[in-house]
Order: structure tokens, then sequence, then C-alpha cells
């Protein structure tokens, strides 16, 4: 079991690994995942919004546009947050926005802006989506309507991918499951 301190270091890190990391070192998101779906999400919400915006502009775009098919499990939020789960999607998805240069660098705390780079890979996204090289109907995460933006002759049907079942908490799990394996070693 690692310390409490070894593990604060592996943390440092791992953070200041990734910072130094160009645009081109890290991992791509599939257009398809639910980091993915987020990312172009954020994207065309900075692109709609124009200009600096906070967390709470682009949330607010999406949820008065109606693009994100919020169901309730996207309600509850994390363990040790209080926001809706959906809404620390989007800031998993502005942060690999950020990583990817896709968003302006700043020093200002909750500034979400679109970057050229930004503009480019969505407009590139939306082109892929319009010409079929991508297909909205696997986006599950976006409403209908939203779909309907990116590709104009998107109509809903029976092949559009349903959302996957919710996994279960595995930190919870794994939580129980040692404090049971230490009750029993008490008794």
């Amino acid at each position: 079991m690692l310390s409490h301190e070894s593990r604060r270091l592996a943390v440092w890190l791992i953070f200041n690994v990734r910072q130094n990391m160009s645009a081109s070192d890290h991992p791509a998101v599939s257009a398809y995942s639910n980091r993915g779906q987020g990312v172009f999400l954020v994207l065309y919400a900075l692109d709609s919004l124009g200009g600096g915006n906070s967390k709470q502009d682009v949330i607010g775009c999406i949820s008065r546009g109606g693009w994100y098919d919020v169901t309730r499990h996207d309600l509850p939020p994390y363990d040790g947050k209080n926001e809706p789960k959906y809404h620390t999607l989007l800031a998993w998805a502005r942060k690999d926005c950020y990583e990817r240069e896709w968003m302006l660098l700043t020093d200002q705390r909750d500034d979400w802006s679109i970057s050229r780079n930004g503009r480019l890979v969505l407009e590139r996204a939306i082109e892929r989506y319009r010409k079929k090289e991508w297909d909205v109907r696997k986006c599950y995460l976006w409403k209908k309507s939203f779909k309907k933006v990116i590709d104009p002759t998107y109509e809903p049907s029976s092949l559009d991918a349903v959302r996957p079942p919710e996994k279960p908490d595995i930190t919870g799990l794994l939580a129980d499951l040692i404090a049971s394996l230490a009750d029993k070693k008490n008794a």
C-alpha cells in the first residue's frame, strides 16, 4: 500500500508530465466516446458563444440549446463532487480541449475560449458528419434535434445508438469489499 506522501508524489509527477506534453502527445479522443461527444459539445458551444466564457456559460448554452440528452443517470454527482455528472463530463471535455490546444491557453481562471485550432477541428468534424464519414447516429449523448443540426439529412431511426448501461461505481464496490474483508479479519 502506498503511503499518503507517495501517492501525492505520484499525482504530482503525472500532472507535471502531462503539463509538459504537446498537443500531439495526447491520445486521441474517440468521436463516439462519452468524452469525445462532450468535446464536440464544448467546442460547438464555444464557437456559438464566441469570446471568453465561463464553465456556466458553456453549460448554459448546451442546456438552453437542448443538445445534451440528459437522463436520470446524468444528474447525481460523482462522489466528492457537488454538480451533476454531465457537468463534470463537460469539464473533462474542456480539459481534453485545453490539452490539445483547441482552447486558448490563458492564465485566467474559468476562461473557456475556443482557439483557431479548435474551430478547425470543429469544422472538420461537422464536415465528416455531413459527408457520412462519421455517423451522428452513434452519438447517444446528443439529442435528436442536435444531431439534425450537425447533419441536416439525419432522421431518427432504430439505427440510432442507445446509451450503454450505467456502470457500477467500482470505487464504492472496492471500498465495500475492503471494509467487509477488514470486518471478517477483525471478527
